[in-house]
């Protein structure tokens, strides 16, 4: 198997993207298998490791849309197909909406011969990417990273062949991360009850929802605090947010961290408010690490990781205490509160539950089954 040669293309290994960190799982636990290599479009500073031959574009991550433009419909095929030519790859992965388009283009217009299999990591929401949706029908195989999506998008692409692959967690890399400390000044903030959300500040992640829960939460005198571990584009809303609904002592916004382990492990509850996922990686993370998780039940993710069941199959109108945690109906505010409230008092016995869960994504098992859908193939 060593023999066959195989391309991840994801656009950046930025520390704090779900998609990265999945890669970079998934690239050191194949390359024990073949012969792995890794093409990004951007660099960071701070990045993910990954111990693979490393190939970028060298490019900054730029905002402006009129550049953007340029490089994903222009450049980057145009560069993917000088690198696919000089390069003789097996088979050429490609890693969410911005990656998956760019490959795509170079496979429809530029270079037909590659072996390309399309990996969607999440709901496609963004009108870019649903308006290129089309452009899937040029991968040879679309890879889903939850049973949702493969539903909601083979019906789109009949003819295709789907094939699920979870996220990998890699427990030995857990294991280390949990023996790091929480740095003394931030230690203070754990002397009462926490709740926890890690994301970025974006509309999709859905913070303005949980500060309206939280504010209902306190209403119960509990001693608690809110963190909220991120950055983005909505960072200073939601500032204003939070001093203009005078909860600066209970709402604490906390820096993106390389290490969330360490912070999750002593959380008293962590809560995932997002409107659309693909299967979200901090959740399973926060299971790992025994923690009780309160999940809005959006179109793909939770549903699957908390109850094995799709989203679909979730009927309730109130929140469930499912097998691995707490299920609420989407964007439900009373539901969410109810639910939290009862994950405080009485969450515990979902401690042992999660980690149990959460080994059922090892990077051992999902590497086996990733290998087994390359050697079928």
């Amino acid at each position: 198997m060593k023999n066959k040669k195989i391309l991840f293309i994801v656009s950046n290994m930025r520390v704090g993207g779900g998609a990265e960190r999945s890669v970079s799982y998934l690239c050191n636990g194949l390359k024990k298998h073949y012969d792995v290599e890794l093409l990004t479009f951007y660099n960071d500073k701070k990045e993910y490791s990954v111990n693979v031959k490393r190939h970028s574009f060298n490019d900054e991550n730029k905002s402006n849309l009129l550049i953007k433009f340029f490089r994903f419909f222009v450049k980057y095929p145009l560069k993917l197909r000088r690198f696919l030519k000089k390069n003789n790859y097996d088979l050429v992965v490609s890693n969410a909406d911005d990656a998956n388009l760019v490959s795509h283009l170079t496979k429809k217009v530029f270079y037909k011969k590659i072996k390309l299999w399309s990996v969607i990591r999440a709901d496609i929401q963004n009108k870019v990417y649903t308006k290129t949706l089309f452009l899937y029908k040029y991968a040879d195989k679309i890879i889903t990273i939850c049973k949702s999506l493969e539903d909601k998008y083979s019906k789109v692409f009949p003819k295709k062949y789907f094939a699920t692959l979870y996220n990998a967690l890699d427990f030995e890399d857990i294991k280390e991360k949990l023996k790091e400390k929480i740095p003394k000044a931030e230690e203070k903030v754990y002397s009462e009850k926490t709740i926890t959300a890690v994301g970025r500040f974006v509309p999709q992640k859905n913070y303005f929802f949980l500060i309206e829960v939280f504010k209902e939460v306190l209403k119960e005198r509990i001693d608690v605090k809110l963190l909220i571990f991120g950055t983005g584009s909505q960072e200073q809303e939601i500032k204003n947010k939070i001093k203009e609904e005078k909860l600066e002592q209970k709402i604490i916004l906390m820096s993106v961290k390389k290490n969330i382990f360490p912070y999750l492990k002593k959380t008293s509850v962590f809560v995932l408010p997002t409107n659309y996922e693909g299967m979200p990686r901090v959740l399973m993370e926060a299971l790992s690490c025994g923690c009780v998780s309160v999940a809005n039940n959006c179109p793909t993710g939770p549903a699957e990781i908390l109850d094995d069941i799709l989203t679909h199959e979730f009927k309730d109108q109130k929140y469930k205490k499912a097998k691995y945690g707490y299920l609420v109906p989407l964007n439900d505010k009373e539901e969410f509160r109810k639910a939290i409230i009862d994950a405080l008092k009485n969450g515990k016995p979902y401690k042992a539950k999660a980690i149990k869960r959460a080994k059922d994504f090892s990077l051992t098992k999902v590497t086996k089954d990733w290998v087994e859908e390359i050697e079928r193939s």
